[in-house]
């Protein structure tokens, strides 16, 4: 199946673009997670805290939670969550929120030891004494290890930071930091919904412009394709208009890019050759029928001189006879030949006047019925359609339509003629019984010297050269001949002719 070249362009373009832009998009996609994912990792392992309490002093852990909470709206764009846990997956304090089916599993393992509350305590007292410490630091100090046995964050610098993951639990992701203590780790985790949301509106404002982005694509491709192949458009304009009067057109190659110039020039040559070569044989074809004319003549003029003067019933009077009749028949041949050559060239006289058609064909159909009286003809017309058409012609392609009809027929078979009109165009339909054109036959049934039946070639006569002249003629008078086909156990003809040619 042909298709179109811009199509396939177009469509090839926009699978490929297609293509890029959805790679892209996704690696983008890929990026922007990345990217915010870095974000958050580097604000959870900043979050500035005081001086943390014994693990088991779940109450001022509550109010440590509730502060985080909205620290971590402000600074990390999401709820922050709290969880400290011992050996054993022992669960000291978890924010509300916190997820319960949190496997604590995937987390880092504690180590140390916890000391009790009231050791703890003792510690504070100790430091209070000492002075302020590390407990008032931020976690923005240099990091540096923890003392063993110690409750929190004693010395200077933040705790170690064990590990920065990505938890999955009650259908909710956790991006989570972990914190070493002794005895105990801490995780301060922020929801990734909001990440999660913003990425899935990108992705889909990203699907949403996929299709415009892709028209865009299409028309563009179609655009440019359009005038790419313009100089391609141009060349079949020509090749479709091209007939045996215009092969001296040629097509202007100024500005067309250089592919298509080289293009464009091989295309005039091949013109200009055509056209030479139709011209050398148009004029041969034409010098030849009016060189032969005069002979013929001449010939003819001396053959029936000598027919005349034989002597009756003898041997020269049948030898001359057979050659008059074939010296007519190369007359004939000559003189449609001649005419041929004029159509060809586009110089066949055409002299225009106005007659009716109807008695035309009358009379045409009544020559035919003396020549072929086991025909049966008919007529289907309206009693006045006039035409102002060359009347010579005409009656010329009606006829031989009309010999055609009754020469390959059945032995008592039927010819149809029918005159209707179709707005300005006249149309002549001739219509007989007999054996159907085959498809091989048709396909060049208007070519010169074909002829039809092969067995009844010898006994019907005639040039094969009847319908190309009739063809010719129909298309000097401004209308066409053409084979309909087998179209109700008939074969159909169809002249064409304007009313006004």
């Amino acid at each position: 199946m042909n298709t179109s070249f811009r199509l396939r362009i177009m469509l090839m373009t926009v699978a490929v673009s297609g293509a890029v832009i959805i790679a892209f998009g996704l690696a983008s996609r890929q990026l922007f997670w990345s990217l915010k994912l870095e974000s958050i990792d580097q604000r959870l392992t900043r979050i500035p805290l005081r001086e943390l309490p014994h693990p088991e002093q779940s109450w001022i852990w509550d109010r440590i939670s509730d502060n985080l909470a909205g620290f971590g709206k402000r600074v990390v764009g999401g709820q922050l969550y709290l969880l400290s846990y011992g050996k054993d997956g022992e669960r000291f304090f978890a924010s509300e929120s916190w997820p319960e089916d949190l496997n604590l599993e995937d987390l880092p393992q504690v180590e140390g030891e916890l000391i009790s509350i009231e050791e703890a305590r003792h510690l504070r007292r100790e430091e209070r004494a000492r002075g302020p410490g590390f407990l008032s630091k931020r976690f923005s100090d240099p990091p540096a290890p923890p003392e063993e046995g110690l409750l929190s964050l004693r010395g200077k610098g933040r705790p170690p930071l064990l590990d920065v993951l990505t938890l999955e639990a009650d259908e909710r992701e956790l991006r989570v930091a972990v914190y070493q203590f002794s005895g105990y780790n801490m995780v301060i985790g922020v929801d990734l919904f909001e990440l999660t949301d913003d990425v899935r509106r990108v992705q889909q404002a990203f699907f949403l412009a996929l299709p415009f982005a892709l028209a865009i694509v299409g028309v563009g491709a179609w655009l440019l394709s359009s005038g790419a192949i313009k100089p391609i458009r141009k060349l079949t304009r020509t090749a479709g208009a091209m007939s045996v009067r215009r092969l001296s057109e040629r097509i202007e190659k100024a500005g067309e890019d250089r592919e298509f110039a080289q293009l464009i020039e091989v295309f005039n040559g091949m013109l200009e050759r055509l056209d030479k070569s139709f011209q050398q044989a148009n004029r041969f074809s034409a010098d030849a029928a009016h060189e032969l004319k005069t002979p013929l003549t001449v010939i003819q003029g001396q053959l029936e001189a000598a027919l005349q003067d034989s002597e009756e019933g003898s041997e020269d009077q049948t030898r001359f006879a057979d050659l008059l009749s074939e010296t007519q028949r190369l007359k004939a041949i000559t003189q449609k030949l001649l005419l041929l050559a004029q159509a060809d060239a586009g110089s066949l006289p055409v002299n225009r006047e106005r007659f009716s058609l109807p008695e035309l064909v009358e009379e045409l159909v009544g020559d035919c019925e003396m020549e072929s009286p086991q025909i049966v003809f008919s007529i289907q017309a309206a009693d006045s359609l006039e035409v102002r058409s060359d009347r010579t012609l005409v009656m010329q392609i009606i006829r031989n339509l009309l010999s055609n009809a009754a020469k390959y027929n059945d032995e008592k078979g039927i010819v149809e003629v029918l005159l209707s009109v179709d707005g300005d165009i006249v149309l002549i339909d001739v219509m007989n019984s007999g054996e159907p054109v085959s498809d091989e036959l048709s396909a060049r049934l208007f070519e010169r010297f074909t002829r039809g039946d092969a067995s009844r070639n010898r006994r019907v006569g005639g040039f094969g050269l009847g319908l190309s002249l009739s063809k010719e003629f129909a298309r000097a008078l401004g209308g066409k001949l053409s084979y309909e086909g087998f179209v109700q156990g008939k074969n159909f003809f169809r002249f064409s002719l304007p009313r006004e040619s």
